[in-house]
């Protein structure tokens, strides 16, 4: 059966491109993915969950009915002078964008954020916490209302975790 893979060439199995985040084997899962830029509507830190305004302005919210329009994860921004930054210690509380800056959301892969609460469970799907602004909690009720999924447990409320950022 001839599947069309070149001879001795790569083989895959489309057209589109694969991307490893990295080469080292020592880590499974590490930080990135697709990201986009906006403008901020509100001061922004690295790490904040958002969602994209009627006015095309990336918002945080612990508002129930502003969560169904989830967008993803502040990775920098104006500043951070245009950096991608995942240091523990900056999530959620390095600053990423003024209102009316330049912010930088990932929109796919794998990003830091901080838990609202405890999250026990390994791989539990979370939405925009509706408690604290810009953290992630445990996703419930509608349905596409949820930013991913858990990659690690929370041991309480501003713990960092990591996440993989698929909405529904």
């Amino acid at each position: 059966m001839d599947l069309g893979y070149p001879e001795g060439g790569d083989h895959k199995a489309t057209e589109l491109p694969y991307v490893i985040n990295s080469q080292n084997q020592e880590d499974s899962i590490r930080m990135g993915g697709q990201v986009i830029k906006g403008l901020a509507g509100a001061a922004l830190n690295v790490g904040d969950v958002v969602f994209l305004s009627a006015v095309d302005t990336f918002n945080k919210s612990a508002t129930v009915a502003n969560l169904t329009g989830l967008f993803g994860v502040v990775v920098g921004g104006d500043l951070t002078f245009g950096q991608i930054i995942q240091a523990d210690s900056a999530i959620g509380v390095l600053p990423a964008a003024g209102v009316g800056q330049v912010v930088i959301v990932q929109v796919t892969g794998s990003v830091k954020v901080l838990a609202d609460a405890a999250l026990a469970t390994f791989n539990t799907k979370v939405t925009g916490a509706a408690t604290t602004a810009g953290r992630v909690g445990v996703a419930g009720g509608a349905a596409g209302n949820y930013i991913g999924y858990t990659l690690d447990v929370a041991a309480g409320a501003g713990s960092v975790i990591r996440i993989y950022l698929q909405r529904g």
